[in-house]
C-alpha cells in the first residue's frame, strides 16, 4: 500500500528505536523530525517492512529524510520493529551547475516597430545560436534558474517590394533614406546585421519540462551592410536603359559596437518554444542610418 501526503505544514511524529508493533509498549516516544512545508511525503507499506520518504520540507524545500522499518507490518505481528534512519540533505547553498553546448538556436521573423522605412515581416528575419556555449545555476529545486551564455546571429531587415522608400549611401557614407528613382520598378532595400551576444535569462518552470524565461541580451555588432535593388522602366536620371537591373552594396557601415536587446520564451526546455525579443535601440550610430527598433517573434529549439 502506498499513500502520498502534500501540505503546507506538517508535522511527522515517528517512535524511538525498539518501538513494537502490534502491542502494548511502555517506552517513551521521540519526535525525531518535524517537518515543516513539505513539499511531499511518501509512505509504503510492504512485507518487508515501512519505508517513510519526506521530500523537500523548509522553507527553501531543500531537505529530505527517508526512514525504514526492518519489521514485518503484517495485521497479526507480535514482532519488534526497529527504525534506521538515513538523513539525505540537499545542498542548500552549492545548487546545481549545469554546462550547455549548441545548446538553443532560434529562428524568427522580425518588424519594425519604430522608424522611417516600413519592413516587411516575411521577408525580415533572424537566425542564431542563443546559447552557443553557456552556464546555468539552479539554486532550488523548483525555484528560478540563472544562465549565462555566449551565442551570434543575423538579423536580416528588408522593405516590403516596390516601395517607395529606398536607401542610399551618401558621400559621407550615411544610409539615407530617399524616394524611389523615378521610372522604375521591383525596389528594395536590405539591411544585414551579424552580431554576437551575451544572453542572461532568468528561468522559472512550471512543470518538470515546461518553462518561462525572460531576460536581456547584450549584443556586440560586428558587420552591418546594406543593399538597394531596382530595374528601370524608361528614361531615368541615371541614363540606363530600360529593363536594366541595378544592385547597389554597401559595406563598412557606422553601427553601434553595442546594443541591448530584451528576450522572453515560454515552452518546452528540451523542445521547442515561442520566443519574442524587442531591440530598442537602433543599430546605426547617430546621423549614421535610419533609426530601426525591431520586434522578433519565432521559435527557439533545444537539443
Amino acid at each position: 500500500m502506498k499513500l502520498t501526503i502534500k501540505s503546507a505544514v506538517l508535522a511527522l511524529l515517528i517512535t524511538a528505536p525498539g518501538m513494537a508493533f502490534g502491542q502494548d509498549n511502555t517506552e517513551v516516544s521521540d519526535t525525531l523530525v518535524v517537518a515543516e512545508k513539505a513539499r511531499n511525503i511518501t509512505v509504503t507499506k510492504t512485507d518487508e517492512g515501512l519505508k517513510i520518504t519526506i521530500a523537500g520540507y523548509g522553507d527553501k524545500h531543500d531537505n529530505d529524510y527517508v526512514y525504514t522499518s526492518t519489521s514485518s507490518l503484517k495485521n497479526d505481528s507480535t514482532e519488534s520493529g526497529f527504525w534506521n534512519l538515513n538523513m539525505l540533505k540537499a545542498p542548500s547553498s552549492d545548487g546545481k551547475w549545469s554546462f550547455k553546448f549548441c545548446k538553443r538556436i532560434y529562428i524568427g521573423g522580425t518588424i519594425d516597430t519604430e522608424g522611417p522605412v516600413n519592413m516587411a515581416y516575411w521577408r525580415s528575419f533572424e537566425v542564431g545560436f542563443l546559447d552557443f556555449v553557456g552556464v546555468e545555476y539552479s539554486p532550488w529545486r523548483k525555484g528560478p534558474r540563472f544562465s549565462i551564455g555566449a551565442g551570434y546571429g543575423y538579423k536580416h531587415l528588408s522593405t516590403h517590394k516596390d516601395t517607395d522608400k529606398t536607401l542610399f549611401r551618401d558621400t559621407d557614407g550615411n544610409m539615407t533614406i530617399n524616394p524611389s528613382p523615378e521610372n522604375t520598378t521591383d525596389q528594395l532595400s536590405s539591411i544585414g546585421i551579424l552580431h554576437f551576444d551575451i544572453p542572461l535569462m532568468i528561468t522559472q518552470p512550471f512543470t518538470k519540462h515546461w518553462a518561462v524565461s525572460v531576460g536581456a541580451s547584450v549584443n556586440f555588432n560586428t558587420y552591418v551592410t546594406g543593399s538597394t535593388k531596382y530595374k528601370v522602366l524608361g528614361e531615368n536620371e541615371f541614363g540606363l536603359t530600360p529593363g536594366h537591373k541595378v544592385e547597389e552594396t554597401y559595406k563598412h557601415l557606422r553601427q553601434r559596437p553595442v546594443t541591448f536587446d530584451f528576450m522572453a520564451s515560454v515552452g518546452h526546455l528540451d523542445g521547442i518554444a515561442f520566443y519574442a525579443r524587442y531591440s530598442p535601440m537602433p543599430v546605426f550610430k547617430d546621423g549614421a542610418g535610419p533609426k530601426f527598433k525591431t520586434l522578433s517573434l519565432g521559435l527557439l529549439i533545444a537539443f
